[in-house]
């Protein structure tokens, strides 16, 4: 079942809110663990409930918006609404999955600073605001071209914007840039062997569980782009919120120094517990996950833990 379609179902009954559902899911998982440091008191335990519901609903609002957009053709986001994801779910309803697919991959590897926005990508996309743009027909053929363009122009970009807060390093520099060129290069190269055809063969390879089919399209991702782990995984999930392709994370994503990895250390373990490994904090997300009946749920607990810990540190 898509995350929308989950929302409509189940948080629409008289009386019912989505913090109230799983509230009670979480006390069904309090009863069988043992004490958890982020969430003492009985308000704790509302606020979580509270952080997850927002997320869930964050994350739903996206999926709907792509099921039911009313975007038009002439609503392109090129100015200073400019927003990749909205861009992809216009040219998706209107039959152009490619430059869709194109468009969530250069959001999620770019990603949204905290200050500046989508004024990176935005200046990428559109060739520094030109009539040109550089879409998926025109760097596919002339993929030289693109990547010269992107070293030439790196000052200006430099002054436009900054890398988003995925990235350890967030200022656009020649490092960052012949990064991604490198990084692109690989993604073109790769998702130029129709991308249809990559999917399809994973279904024949693991069947239509979105979980399973996550599973095995982010190990090829891993094989193609080696550097870049947290960034295609965001990629895939962002196709499967927005209905590009039936795709939902099968596991959490733990990146190291990020505030997430330092929200779920908390959590489960306190923060004078510096020791707990990576495989530990996945493994007791997992156990989480698997108390809560719902759709997408590692990107929706990754959003409502780091909103949890920025609350409580407050």
């Amino acid at each position: 079942m898509n995350i929308d379609t989950y929302v409509r179902l189940n948080f629409h009954p008289p009386g019912t809110t989505p913090a109230t559902v799983i509230e009670k899911q979480l006390n069904e998982y309090y009863q069988q663990t043992a004490f958890l440091p982020g969430v003492k008191t009985i308000e704790d335990r509302e606020l979580f409930a509270t952080c997850i519901s927002k997320s869930l609903l964050w994350y739903s609002k996206w999926a709907i918006e792509a099921n039911t957009s009313h975007y038009t053709a002439n609503e392109d986001f090129s100015g200073e609404l400019f927003d990749p994801f909205k861009q992809a779910i216009r040219l998706k309803n209107q039959g152009d999955s490619v430059e869709a697919w194109w468009l969530i991959f250069l959001a999620t590897w770019f990603g949204k600073h905290s200050s500046t926005g989508w004024r990176l990508i935005k200046a990428v996309y559109h060739r520094l605001n030109t009539n040109n743009t550089w879409n998926w027909r025109a760097v596919i053929a002339a993929p030289g071209e693109f990547e010269n363009w992107l070293l030439e122009n790196q000052p200006k970009l430099l002054r436009v914007g900054k890398l988003g807060n995925h990235h350890k390093h967030q200022a656009f520099d020649r490092y960052q840039a012949i990064k991604t060129i490198k990084i692109l290069g690989k993604f073109i190269e790769w998702w130029n062997i129709d991308h249809t055809d990559k999917i399809g063969y994973g279904v024949m390879c693991v069947g239509q569980s979105p979980r399973e089919l996550f599973n095995y399209m982010n190990r090829h991702l891993n094989e193609v782009l080696v550097v870049a782990p947290q960034q295609h995984y965001n990629f895939l999930t962002w196709a499967g919120v927005l209905g590009l392709a039936e795709l939902e994370p099968n596991k959490p994503y733990l990146s190291s120094g990020t505030v997430y990895k330092k929200a779920v250390r908390w959590f489960f373990y306190g923060k004078l517990h510096k020791s707990a490994k990576g495989k530990d904090l996945t493994q007791r997300i997992v156990e989480l996950s698997s108390w809560l009946d719902i759709p997408f749920v590692f990107p929706v607990l990754e959003e409502a833990l780091c909103n949890f810990y920025h609350k409580k540190s407050q």
